[in-house]
């Protein structure tokens, strides 16, 4: 799921009434979503479990910083599908 790099009350609420079994963080690559996702993860092990939450980096690729950059790409669709299966 992706938060953008600050998730709101509303939002938090939401994730704990549905108690999802997975959360995934999909931040951008570079360092500030790096750093983001690790923040975000630390808020979130307030309210789940640990091995509810995952960060998950885009798939590398020339110039791809992002999921709509990788999607960009030729045969980004299955890049997508193949890593969010892995």
């Amino acid at each position: 799921c992706t938060f953008g790099t600050e998730m709101g009350l509303g939002l938090l609420n939401v994730l704990i009434k549905l108690n999802p079994k997975k959360i995934y963080i999909c931040l951008n690559s570079d360092e500030p979503g790096q750093e983001a996702a690790e923040k975000l993860k630390r808020r979130l092990y307030k309210y789940f479990n640990t091995y509810q939450i995952e960060i998950k980096y885009p798939p590398t690729c020339d110039g791809c910083k992002d999921l709509n950059d990788v999607l960009m790409q030729e045969n980004g669709r299955n890049i997508i599908l193949e890593w969010y299966k892995s």
